[in-house]
């Protein structure tokens, strides 16, 4: 049996005279399906046998679905037109649902087909379609004139499927005299000014039309399949309605985005509690996955620039991060009506010059033609530049299918030098080698975004100095290098590693970095360039000042490493506080107080081969850097940009990323307040992470540097509000059917714990713990007297003042 579609027109009297003349769209006693008939989204409809439509069995439902109302709408129209073969049909509204399939039928039918619409991309969609004209109604200083000297006098006929009145009165101006204009868009208010003198004098017929019979529908359909003309549809669940409302009336959601995103099976969504924390989770993705790239997604205006700070912070470090926006349909993007989540104006790219600003580019898909081509485009920018991009999708372009990808060219091509060349570069590095006589070699953050730990494992080798990490760069070299020495952090060093770089006649230093929070005030970086070496990925300065750009940085390290320059030992010390790592913690006296150096301890002692140090901003950084890292560890910090808060969503993506390891974080409770409710993320993640709050009750760094009311803040009982974070459902059905029973389970057996410290045993019993359930999230609230901090941190102080005196 063929399929039956139950079309608009859902029953007629039969008797009157509309329906004795086979004209059913004018019973004046007809029913309407979805208006004035309920059920058309319910398991059962009923409908009048002889209004139904036959559906022919080959025909595919869901290309055909649009035909029997959009496509027999149009046919219609183009009917009521009375055009004949080799007549030029306006189609007014060309680049819509509407105007794309009456572009077709009238092609289809042997008229000329003029279609007016608006955009680079609609031209390029019409032409796609075969139209024989086209006209931009935006751009054309004069419609009229412009559209009679195209059509030698204007169209025969125009269908006006747009709902705005303009159209319909321009209608009247171009087209030619004894021509028909058939109305199928109703404006707002559906009244419209007409130049009543032009129609009477130049004889023009104005009609209306809507859908059409079942006749018509039947060779509607007839005529789709015998011309094959093109439709693109999608498809979706029925309980998905809501949202299809939402595209086609907001269009901002980005849930679509999301769904479509999904049926992708190597993506899994991790779901934060605000696009900020989303923004940390993802920067610590990228610092931690084996790709070193991360995807975060967000809604349109309101949701990308609340994750604009954490993109800014990971745009300082040289992240991969890819943005990807919803945003509203390509046609409420033109017009100018107002859009929630906006700021009330019709200037619709805000957010994409907001992001030129912190990305390597801020683009809007604007073609399905074109989307393959422009993502590749701008995730080869993200990966080669290595810096977060921003891509904003239209929700019309969401789920429609564009042209196949091509694969996406990772590697970078290389500028590759003449060897004439390379000895013109290496040559100054040598004799600058050969003349120093106490040289060392500095490690910055930068390094870690073009080269690798095998190439400066080698080149520490080849120099046989004394290796030394900047607090960013802190696990770029492994620790146990029988080299390395330790982090040089100007006067917040220890006294060992500082004495040996100030006392050294040549830095060579690769991929550094030297700001005001690299210096601490204690260092003129312009001074301390005369004995340096600086090493970026595409620049060599020497210390005389000369510049060497646009090098091949692996062929310049290459020739070097090649060359017999000799390796130079006289930095290098026998001192051994290395040994630290070796240490336990002893057994401590009944009652002691807690004090950082224990937690450091206990700290030194849990970081293993595969895991991840995390300090957020403050007194945390000093004490992490003193950290001996096993080799393996990895470690993380934003010194550049220093968002507080930072950490605890950062620490979540490093454990996601690195889930054979675990994230050890080091937060104080003034930033952990800041972004606490991405601990309910991590906790639903079941990410076994290690959170230690440094409890001193406010943000100690601040006092040091400059005190006052503003430094203190709430106190909270971390430790309960972890549990917070984790309660058992009100109702015994959750009501979420896309819960895992991971989720349903949550609540009553959470994979974490908390504690509050407050003493050196309770410290050790929280060792055990974390020892004892690996697998279980650990929260340690640790209550410290708040003027136990760190030299480094009150030298930060002292120099961060005096520079603000300045």
């Amino acid at each position: 049996m063929s399929p039956l579609d139950i079309k608009w027109i859902n029953s007629i009297c039969g008797s009157c005279v509309s329906c004795e003349t086979d004209d059913q769209r004018s019973c004046a006693s007809a029913q309407f399906s979805g208006y004035t008939r309920d059920g058309t989204f319910q398991q059962y409809v009923v409908c009048k046998e002889f209004c139904a439509v036959r559906i022919p069995p080959e025909a595919p439902l869901d290309k055909i679905a649009p035909i029997l109302c959009a496509g027999v709408t149009v046919y219609r129209a183009l009917l009521e037109t009375g055009a004949q073969q080799g007549h030029i049909v306006a189609i007014a509204g060309a680049g819509g649902g509407l105007g794309t399939l009456a572009c077709q039928y009238a092609k289809a039918m042997g008229f000329r087909v003029l279609a007016i619409s608006s955009g680079a991309e609609k031209r390029m969609h019409c032409e796609k379609l075969g139209v024989d004209y086209f006209v931009d109604y935006k751009s054309s200083k004069d419609l009229t004139r412009d559209i009679e000297r195209l059509t030698n006098g204007g169209p025969h006929a125009v269908v006006v499927v747009s709902s705005d009145d303009r159209p319909i009165s321009q209608a009247i101006e171009y087209i030619r005299s004894r021509g028909t204009i058939v109305l199928v868009g109703l404006p707002p208010g559906a009244v419209i000014k007409a130049d009543l003198f032009s129609v009477v004098f130049r004889m023009i017929t104005i009609k209306g039309s809507y859908v059409g019979t079942r006749e018509d529908t039947e060779e509607a359909l007839r005529f789709f399949l015998r011309k094959n003309l093109a439709m693109q549809c999608q498809i979706m669940e029925l309980e998905e309605l809501p949202q299809v409302y939402d595209m086609m009336e907001k269009g901002d959601s980005n849930l679509t985005l999301l769904d479509q995103m999904l049926k992708n099976p190597s993506l899994h969504l991790v779901g934060c509690c605000n696009e900020l924390n989303a923004g940390y989770a993802a920067d610590g993705y990228a610092r931690s996955s084996p790709t070193k790239v991360a995807v975060v997604v967000v809604t349109f205006t309101v949701g990308s620039l609340s994750l604009l700070n954490a993109i800014a912070g990971a745009y300082s470090e040289r992240l991969r991060i890819i943005i990807i926006s919803g945003c509203p349909s390509s046609k409420l993007l033109t017009e100018e009506s107002l859009l929630h989540h906006t700021t009330g104006g019709v200037n619709r790219d805000q957010a994409l010059r907001v992001f030129q600003e912190f990305t390597a580019t801020s683009i809007r898909l604007d073609s399905s033609e074109h989307a393959a081509l422009r993502l590749d485009e701008a995730i080869s920018q993200c990966i080669h530049k290595s810096l977060p991009v921003y891509i904003e999708i239209p929700t019309d372009l969401v789920g429609v299918v564009g042209n196949a990808a091509t694969p996406l060219q990772i590697s970078r091509p290389l500028k590759l030098i003449q060897s004439g060349a390379i000895d013109e570069i290496v040559s100054p590095l040598i004799t600058v080698w050969n003349a120093a006589h106490r040289p060392i070699l500095i490690i910055g953050a930068l390094a870690r975004f073009f080269l690798s730990t095998e190439a400066l494992i080698a080149l520490a080798d080849k120099l046989g100095c004394a290796v030394f990490c900047q607090p960013d760069a802190k696990s770029t070299l492994p620790e146990s290098h029988p080299q390395f020495v330790g982090t040089f952090w100007a006067t917040a060093s220890r006294s060992e590693c500082r004495d040996i770089v100030m006392d050294a006649d040549l830095w060579v230093v690769v991929g550094g970095r030297w700001s005001d929070m690299h210096t601490l005030g204690g260092l003129d970086i312009r001074d301390e360039r005369r004995r340096m070496i600086d090493i970026q990925e595409a620049s060599i300065q020497m210390p005389n000042g000369r510049l060497i750009q646009e090098i091949c940085l692996a062929e310049v390290l290459d020739a070097f490493l090649r060359s017999s320059i000799p390796p130079k030992r006289e930095t290098l010390i026998s001192f051994d506080w290395k040994s630290r790592q070796q240490t336990r913690v002893n057994s401590p006296v009944l009652g002691e107080a807690l004090t950082v150096r224990g937690i450091m301890d206990v700290i030194q002692q849990l970081i293993t081969s595969n895991d991840t140090l995390i300090a957020d901003a403050g007194d945390a950084w000093f004490n992490a850097t003193n950290i001996l890292l096993p080799m393996g560890a990895n470690f993380q910090i934003q010194l550049l940009y220093a968002s507080l808060g930072w950490s605890l969503p950062a620490a979540l993506g490093c454990q996601l990323a690195c889930p054979d390891g675990r994230t050890i974080l080091m937060i104080g409770d003034g930033a952990f307040q800041m972004t606490a409710q991405e601990l309910s993320t991590a906790i639903r993640s079941r990410a076994n992470m290690i959170v230690f709050i440094f409890n001193n009750l406010g943000y100690q760094i601040e006092s040091a540097i400059h005190d006052g009311p503003y430094n203190y803040i709430a106190n909270w009982n971390y430790a309960k509000f972890a549990s917070a974070m984790c309660a058992p459902k009100h109702t015994r059905t959750c009501n979420n059917p896309f819960a895992s029973k991971m989720d349903k389970d949550l609540g009553l057996n959470p994979a974490f714990f908390s504690m509050q410290i407050k003493t050196q045993a309770d410290l050790l019993l929280a060792l055990d713990r974390i020892n004892c359930e690996p697998w279980k999230l650990a929260l340690l609230e640790c209550c410290i007297q708040p003027d136990d901090v760190s030299v480094g941190l009150r030298q930060l102080a002292g120099a961060l003042s005096e520079a603000a005196k300045k």
